[in-house]
């Protein structure tokens, strides 16, 4: 049984690469001893975190019966006439833990700093060209600033994210040996986990490579060699691999309606290369003694980083935003292709189950947050909407590309203002 070094997912078939994220598989020759180790590993997290979730939403409702209790008793004692209602009970918003998770994000951003702010963008386009008539008008989007990580969980992704980010820092390679690196990747996923089915269409090739190459015109890491493909499968999915090959499925480009839209999945990847993201395992095993000899190492590796994964995948949807709003593609696209994807997924939130129904529903959530490689739908559209807001108030600017014609015909933005 192979394994996926990145996420983690089972393979059954002689691939060297996963089809999901395009990462090395590694095989288990003694599965007896490694799968149990994994699952453990997981079943011990699992449970501490189920135990944690329960100590604190007891002491959550303990400390909102306590505060209910001292105010009605305090207001008994200043007006002995007064009828109480609904209304008069303390919101319990203020008392839960969502105060206390507020200190320790505060807390949190003190000490590593926010990794949700607006970089500088030195770079920025001039307006776009009067020619250009399929733009958006930023005044039709009334988006305001929401809370998006009010769970415990979201703080200690901030932590363990802010900690890979400095010790990548500190263990990182050339970017020739990152390019290196990923020609040997790049060589394996033409030749067997997706042979034949690469850069088949020539029309799709040469339009996303013209979008992709724009866009990389404004990253921070120059000397990486970036390689822009198109893979012939209907899986909705693009992925980056270390040394800059970024890969689009043609499953997810049915799904896209415009150039601005593309332009953000290709410079979500993008920016998974620029922040060493592709290359942070790597170079963290490659700096420990006889490590890189040994495939659990990449397994602990993957384990440790899992679960922050979902932070790192919301930098890249923050960074990408930057790099299109430089080139004025419409950042308002992105938030509406999320929106489209999340269409069979709305659920009822409504709470009718009780007490016991809340706090189980509380726990549910702490974990699923920690096990999720990429920010549910509705929490993704949120961080979206948030440094469109950001970005705004920094760089404002009204008029934004969007691109229908361009996409259908497979002409870049870039053709047209010439």
């Amino acid at each position: 049984m192979k394994f996926c070094t990145q996420c983690g997912s089972k393979i059954d078939d002689d691939s060297n690469f996963c089809i999901n994220c395009g990462h090395e598989i590694i095989t288990r020759t003694k599965k007896s001893n490694a799968e149990p180790y994994k699952n453990n590993i997981y079943i011990v997290l699992i449970s501490i975190l189920f135990v944690l979730s329960i100590c604190f939403t007891v002491w959550h409702f303990g400390l909102l019966q306590n505060d209910t209790k001292q105010s009605i008793k305090d207001d008994a004692s200043s007006s002995s006439n007064k009828v109480y209602t609904k209304e008069d009970l303390p919101d319990k918003k203020k008392f839960s833990m969502k105060n206390v998770q507020e200190k320790a994000d505060n807390l949190s951003k003190t000490i590593f700093g926010s990794d949700q702010e607006v970089e500088n963008l030195n770079n920025i386009s001039k307006p776009l060209s009067k020619s250009l008539k399929d733009i958006d008008i930023a005044k039709n989007y009334n988006y305001n600033q929401e809370n998006c990580t009010d769970q415990f969980t979201d703080v200690a992704q901030h932590i363990g994210h802010s900690i890979q980010t400095e010790i990548v820092k500190v263990t990182k390679i050339s970017e020739q040996e990152e390019n290196n690196i990923g020609r040997n990747l790049a060589k394996m996923m033409e030749e067997q986990t997706f042979k034949g089915k690469i850069d088949k269409n020539k029309t799709w090739l040469a339009y996303v490579k013209k979008v992709g190459n724009k866009l990389v015109e404004n990253v921070n890491r120059k000397g990486i060699n970036y390689n822009f493909h198109v893979i012939d499968n209907d899986l909705i999915n693009a992925f980056a691999l270390p040394g800059g090959n970024i890969y689009i499925c043609k499953g997810i480009l049915k799904k896209i309606n415009n150039e601005a839209q593309l332009a953000g999945i290709l410079a979500h990847e993008i920016k998974h290369v620029d922040l060493r993201h592709c290359i942070a395992i790597f170079q963290i095993i490659g700096r420990l003694p006889g490590a890189a000899q040994n495939p659990m190492s990449y397994q602990l590796a993957q384990l440790l980083r899992h679960p922050y994964n979902s932070r790192t995948e919301a930098e890249a949807d923050r960074r990408g935003l930057d790099l299109i709003y430089l080139v004025k593609y419409s950042p308002y696209q992105v938030v509406k292709f999320w929106e489209n994807m999340d269409y069979g997924n709305k659920a009822n939130n409504n709470n009718t189950g009780g007490i016991f129904s809340e706090i189980l529903g509380n726990i549910v959530e702490e974990v699923e947050n920690l096990l999720l490689t990429h920010p549910k739908y509705p929490k993704r559209i949120c961080l979206l909407k948030n440094h469109i807001v950001k970005l705004q108030e920094k760089y404002p600017c009204d008029r934004f590309y969007v691109g229908n014609w361009n996409y259908n015909n497979k002409t870049s933005m870039f053709d047209l203002s010439k």
